[in-house]
């Protein structure tokens, strides 16, 4: 039996296992008649057991296809897993629930055990997507956050969340959405005495937070204890909103750029020329939903594309943006020649070099 027909076999073992009875853990009954809600929480359970475990096993990784270009042959164990995992967070029963919460913490338990190990000399730069546009970079030298959320405490617990920051050194803010800025991550920064930099309308009481006011592109030079990072902060929007776009130069050499929300007509005009600017960058970090996603590309023209923003669970489901929807705009509608990585919450995937970047 080769390994899709078993995951598929599998598959259909989550979904109607609960139907014919059979229970491994006391949490699952041997009936739920009677009991829809009993029942469907039993089964998102089982389901996201599996998701756990596929993903665990199915690594984000990219490869070079048959002809030797760069471009993605998606790993279809893998996919199966993001798919059922749209399935359960566009069910809207599940919102809120300790079902979402618990598999979230477990994700999020799977960065924190990779972070305790030091990286090795085949790591460079590691990207790890936390949850939405959530997203710690990190090299041996410097750890970095961008867009940490925890939804104050009511998605990631502040005491994970605690965890999860002693790793990290500075925190960057893209813009004032409740999906991107928590008080609770900035205070934890803050009351740390580590630096937090933040959009010009950033309200805060905080003392700690730089707030970066700008009409033309900034640089900065941040200064952490041994290393010094350079920044350039140029002046995006969300519509009519403030949204900085970061480009951090780590010191090994490497580049990361965050766009956070951006997406606003009149940006574009600079936007597309931005590659005068941001050159040889290898890492482009993108919301799954940007219009003119071919421009931003042709833009910035990084080594490597990685998404985020998909599964919001604070937006209607319309708006949640599925693995699905990403694995097709990707691959359908923009047919991407570039190589780009989709990474659930809690995952991660090292660019181990600026020329070779393929996982073997």
């Amino acid at each position: 039996m080769n390994k899709l027909n078993k995951a598929f076999i599998i598959l259909q073992m989550a979904v109607f296992l609960p139907i014919m009875g059979y229970a491994q853990t006391a949490e699952r009954e041997l009936h739920y008649w009677g009991s829809p809600e009993n029942y469907l929480n039993a089964q998102g359970m089982v389901i996201l057991d599996l998701v756990n475990e596929a993903l665990d096993q199915n690594p984000p990784s990219i490869k070079p296809n048959l002809s030797g270009k760069r471009a993605l042959k998606p790993n279809l164990v893998r996919k199966q897993a993001l798919y059922m995992l749209d399935a359960v967070l566009h069910d809207t029963r599940y919102d809120g629930s300790d079902l979402i919460k618990d598999f979230l913490a477990s994700r999020v338990d799977r960065v924190l055990s990779d972070l305790e190990k030091p990286m090795n000399k085949n790591e460079r730069v590691k990207i790890y997507k936390i949850y939405n546009d959530g997203f710690v970079i990190r090299s041996r030298e410097v750890t970095i956050a961008v867009d940490l959320c925890g939804k104050s405490g009511t998605l990631i617990a502040d005491e994970q969340m605690r965890r999860l920051v002693a790793y990290c050194e500075a925190l960057f803010i893209t813009h004032n959405h409740s999906d991107h800025c928590d008080d609770n991550v900035v205070s934890m920064f803050t009351v740390d005495e580590k630096p937090v930099y933040a959009i010009a309308n950033y309200v805060t009481t905080d003392e700690g937070v730089s707030l970066i006011r700008w009409d033309k592109p900034k640089e900065m030079k941040v200064q952490f204890t041994d290393y010094e990072v350079k920044v350039k902060v140029f002046p995006g929007h969300q519509d009519e909103l403030i949204n900085n776009i970061y480009v951090f130069y780590l010191p090994n050499g490497f580049s990361v750029a965050h766009l956070g929300d951006q997406h606003n007509q009149e940006d574009m005009v600079w936007i597309r020329e931005i590659g005068k600017e941001v050159k040889d960058l290898d890492v482009l970090i993108i919301n799954c939903w940007s219009n003119d996603f071919n421009d931003y590309v042709k833009g910035f023209n990084p080594k490597l594309i990685i998404s985020g923003h998909e599964n919001e669970l604070g937006h209607t489901i319309d708006h949640r943006e599925a693995f699905w929807l990403t694995y097709y705009k990707f691959g359908e509608v923009y047919k991407l020649t570039k190589p780009y990585v989709i990474m659930g919450w809690g995952e991660w995937f090292n660019f181990k070099s600026k020329y070779a970047i393929w996982h073997k």
